[in-house]
This record gives structure tokens, sequence and C-alpha cells, in this order.
């Protein structure tokens, strides 16, 4: 906690223009690597006992109720007979 309280313990002083900023005339570079993005990938094989089927789960519609086929399919449908 010592070395804590003398790194902080002198006072930093502002620069309020931008002449007084120190200069050495490089400029800064985009970082060599560049990290992809999104979160890390999963690395682990996964045991036979943790792998479930995969089960396709069929579009129900929201003005019917029926399965198989969804609203917007129904919206064209309607259209075609309407203008046909």
């Amino acid at each position: 906690m010592a070395r804590y309280k003398m790194a902080y313990e002198g006072t930093i002083s502002t620069l309020p223009k931008k002449e007084q900023w120190s200069s050495d005339g490089k400029l800064v570079d985009i970082p060599i690597s560049l990290r992809p993005r999104g979160g890390p990938k999963k690395r682990r094989i996964k045991n036979f006992l943790e792998v479930a089927k995969k089960t396709r789960k069929s579009h129900k519609c929201g003005h019917c109720n029926s399965r198989g086929h969804q609203i917007f399919s129904m919206a064209i449908r309607s259209l075609q007979h309407r203008y046909a």
C-alpha cells in the first residue's frame, strides 16, 4: 500500500493548450494483429452424452394457428387471389 501511495502522491498537471503537447513527429499506427469480433470460440469437444439430436420445428401461423406456414405467406396468398 505504501508504494501505491508513493506513486500517486504527486500532482499531475493538465495541458490546457495544444501548443504544449510534446510530439516527435511520428504517427500512431493501427495494431499489428487485430482481434476478431465476438467472443472466443469454443474449443472443447462435447461428449457423446452431451450432444442432443436437433429437431426441426415447423413454423406456426399467427393468423390461423396451423403449422407449416407463417402469417406472411398467408398475406401473399391473399394478395395474389385479390389481384389475380
